[in-house]
């Protein structure tokens, strides 16, 4: 499912307006490698509701839409009936009122906006900008995105647009045309039981959340690595023989033991599934190509480039040959093992500027440093393990995963069974040492995993050396050196990056680095490899260059955007 608006009229007259909006916008939305499926787009009683590359996964039910998974066959179309269980997002009215509702996590994203004509929600801020009339950029983005290549906290780029943020209901009172909104707070009280209670418990949960996935194989496909979360999924899926399994990464990747790969292929093997193994190396298109692409895909919530520099031709292949869906192994069963403050943000993805070596003060160039809210600092009881996970579902989930999820949604549905809400209530539950490392989730699916080793290497590159590729300096260098990245940050500030970028463009490890660096993990005294990591680290200059050009590219997408509206009335 590519992206979905949904639309509440006060004033019914304004029906046919708002439909021609939606369906010009659609144009705008599709990657320029697929061939979508028309959009969809209707009105019922004063609700528009559009429908981007419709998968026909969606769930579509008089004026309520969910996309996303649902345990079980809970009642979800009518507003005000609870949030039921799993993870997705989910819009539903009647006659009196209308409902958005986030899942547990906010793991699919919804932005909303509400004036005296019209209540908008969407799953695309895009989708929202025509709408709104024109861009209201928000500066709020700049440092999140220098410092930590998202958004941040909540933050959308037009300052209007609001985020529905986790186990969070709007309810709009279509008479009065008032807004209310509620959230449930989460429990996170650790239960006082044996190691063993605490594993039957979670693999009850697991079975149940996981078991309730009914999947047509002729549509449905498992991203397949070698690693623990996905082997979750594979391990308790019912009769998963037959199913279609897809693994990326280098070409060389793929026969490199205990990598990602290799293992991925051995773990298809045994369970009998169709295997397919797809390259990520760099493209040949021209480099702009590829970077629209994915400001159009992903919307420029993050910087997670490496992934896609294929062009999205995994994604374009899937959708071409049938897949409509994927079923991810996204899960907040724990993190590694920290041991500080900036540790624990770097862990879920939400590093400060300052916590950077090297970098000159914000300030200095006149931009405002980031501003993090209470409710995501380390509580004053709190230990440094529950903070971290508490980051992993509070932040890591909503602003990284779900933004890592947009960008492959203009081509497949995608669902996560391991962030649905009744499991991550009993995540919530377990004591720090069995969330450290997953260790009770590795405990379980080592016990229902078959005799194929676990990965201990990426099949991808990293998003550092890729950015240190001469067409890509090239292209960030002459981009920043126009006129269009003072839109958002100082002309002092991008002489800065680029000066970076300058020292770093001709490095580039050699090709065997990976290797190297795996010898020397195996053979150094551990204590210099945990000296190494516990220092801070550096931003990579090419990587800053790259946020820069992404928010400066991402002003003139939605300024274009917005434009479009003009020419549609």
């Amino acid at each position: 499912m590519s992206k979905l608006v949904y639309v509440c009229l006060r004033r019914r007259q304004q029906t046919a307006r708002v439909k021609k909006i939606i369906e010009s916008i659609a144009a705008r939305l599709r990657p320029d490698n697929l061939t979508p499926v028309p959009p969809r787009v209707f009105d019922l009683d004063g609700v528009v509701i559009g429908i981007y590359n419709p998968t026909g996964l969606e769930r579509v039910s008089g004026r309520s839409v969910c996309v996303g998974y649902l345990v079980g066959d809970a009642e979800w179309r009518q507003p005000l009936r609870g949030r039921p269980d799993g993870a997705y997002a989910l819009f539903r009215a009647d006659d009196r009122h209308v409902e958005i509702l986030a899942d547990a996590l906010a793991s699919r994203t919804i932005w909303y906006f509400k004036d005296d004509d019209m209540f908008v929600a969407s799953t695309s801020q895009r989708a929202l900008v025509p709408l709104l009339g024109g861009l209201n950029f928000n500066p709020g983005v700049i440092p999140w995105m220098l410092a930590s290549g998202t958004l941040g906290p909540s933050h959308s780029w037009d300052r209007r647009i609001e985020h529905l943020g986790a186990a969070t209901s709007v309810v709009l009172d279509r008479d009065a045309w008032t807004l209310a909104r509620k959230t449930e707070p989460a429990q996170r009280a650790v239960l006082n039981e044996s190691d063993g209670d605490h594993e039957r418990r979670l693999r009850a949960a697991l079975e149940r959340v996981v078991g309730a996935a009914a999947l047509d194989r002729a549509q449905w496909a498992l991203p397949l690595s070698g690693g623990v979360d996905c082997r979750t999924i594979l391990c308790l899926l019912r009769e998963p023989a037959g199913l279609r399994a897809v693994t990326w990464g280098l070409r060389a990747s793929l026969h490199e033991k205990d990598n990602d790969a290799y293992v991925a292929r051995n773990l298809a093997t045994h369970f009998d599934l169709n295997h397919e193994y797809h390259e990520t190396d760099l493209s040949s298109e021209p480099v702009e190509d590829i970077f629209r692409r994915y400001l159009v895909c992903g919307e420029g919530r993050i910087d997670h480039i490496s992934g896609y520099m294929d062009g999205f031709q995994i994604w374009k292949t899937l959708h071409d040959t049938g897949v409509r869906g994927i079923i991810r192994g996204d899960q907040v069963f724990g993190r590694k093992t920290v041991s500080s403050p900036s540790q624990v943000r770097a862990s879920a993805g939400m590093p400060l500027w300052s916590d950077f070596d090297g970098l000159r003060r914000l300030e200095e160039f006149g931009i405002s440093p980031q501003s993090v809210p209470e409710a995501l600092a380390r509580g004053p009881q709190e230990t440094l393990e529950a903070w971290r996970d508490r980051l992993q579902q509070d932040y890591r989930v909503p602003f990284v995963l779900a933004a890592l999820s947009d960008l492959k949604l203009p081509y497949v549905e995608i669902i996560s069974p391991l962030l649905s809400g009744s499991l991550v209530n009993e995540i919530r539950k377990l004591p720090d040492h069995l969330r450290t490392n997953k260790k009770l989730l590795r405990t379980i699916v080592h016990s229902l995993s078959p005799e194929v080793g676990f990965a201990k290497y990426w099949a991808a590159e990293p998003a550092t050396r890729i950015l240190e590729s001469p067409r890509i300096v090239d292209v960030l260098r002459e981009y920043l050196s126009s006129s269009h990245a003072e839109v958002v940050v100082p002309r002092e500030f991008t002489r800065y990056v680029l000066d970076g970028l300058a020292m770093r463009a001709g490095s580039r490890r050699p090709p065997g680095w990976r290797n190297l660096r795996r010898m020397a993990a195996s053979y150094l005294p551990s204590w210099i490899m945990k000296r190494k990591t516990s220092q801070a680290s550096a931003l990579r200059p090419n990587l800053l260059a790259f946020r820069v050009y992404l928010m400066a590219r991402m002003h003139d997408l939605l300024a274009e955007d917005a434009a479009s509206l003009r020419a549609v009335e």
